[in-house]
């Protein structure tokens, strides 16, 4: 009854699954039997009228301090899976996450657009790899800022990716919107401007191989912007075409290594 009772006066105490109801039901009854140890001496001297309240009282006070505790663990879990799933550098979800959350894509007419630097190697060679990551930090607060309703990540060094409705995207409004929001990065007094590649592939993909191989593609198709147009768009069965001879000639340049030295 008075396990009801609490309930009725304290639904913040309702836990949401059946495995935090059971380690909360266990709690429940260690206060209970504590409660009850507690208020033994008021039934030996006769006061039952004191017995429940007091009983009550010190039950319901206790459960609902070990309920708080409950919510504080569980916050900083939460928190720490969390950071698990972030790009130190740009607070963007990385590659690891992108990988768990790729199985809400699947089936769906999903466009994925990456966008990078062009030839950030350089510019590290040139102003130190700490001004290449601002670089990337200034560009991926662009890039997010962008696309708030979108999923974006850090795929891998300067690749950014955004998983985005196509049905509804607007590529090249966003690409004419992103060239212009892109800031200068200033080192010491000057002010270095670059230059940036986009590629975008549209599409259903139905399994985990399909989602792999366009987000492969995708890198090919970067390096095409960067060659050809700063910007490329392709539908997921041309990319597939387009790209795969591609992706062959390159696992066959693997295989028979280096031409001058045959390793």
């Amino acid at each position: 009854i008075i396990f009801l009772v609490m309930m009725v006066c304290f639904p913040t105490l309702i836990v949401d699954d059946m495995f935090n109801l059971i380690g909360y039901l266990v709690v429940v009854s260690i206060v209970f039997i504590v409660a009850d140890g507690i208020t033994k001496p008021l039934q030996m001297v006769g006061n039952d009228a004191l017995y429940v309240p007091v009983f009550t009282l010190l039950s319901s006070g206790v459960a609902i301090l070990g309920n708080k505790t409950r919510r504080r663990v569980l916050a900083s879990t939460l928190k720490i899976k969390d950071m698990a799933r972030r790009d130190n550098l740009t607070q963007m979800y990385n590659r690891s996450a992108l990988d768990q959350d790729s199985e809400i894509y699947l089936g769906m007419n999903k466009g994925i657009l990456g966008v990078d630097v062009d030839n950030l190697k350089l510019i590290n060679e040139i102003y130190g790899h700490n001004f290449g990551d601002q670089v990337i930090k200034s560009f991926a607060q662009t890039f997010s800022g962008l696309l708030a309703n979108a999923h974006t990540y850090r795929y891998h060094d300067d690749l950014l990716v955004a998983i985005v409705d196509a049905r509804e995207f607007d590529v090249e409004s966003f690409w004419k919107q992103f060239l212009a929001a892109v800031q200068p990065v200033k080192i010491g007094n000057q002010e270095v401007t670059f230059h940036y590649s986009g590629s975008y592939i549209y599409g259903k993909n139905l399994d985990q191989d399909d989602l792999r191989e366009c987000l492969r593609d995708l890198d090919f198709a970067l390096k095409e912007a960067k060659t050809h147009e700063n910007l490329v768009i392709y539908s997921l069965p041309e990319a597939r075409h387009h790209f795969s001879q591609q992706y062959l000639d390159h696992k066959l340049s693997l295989y028979r290594g280096d031409d001058l030295t045959k390793m």
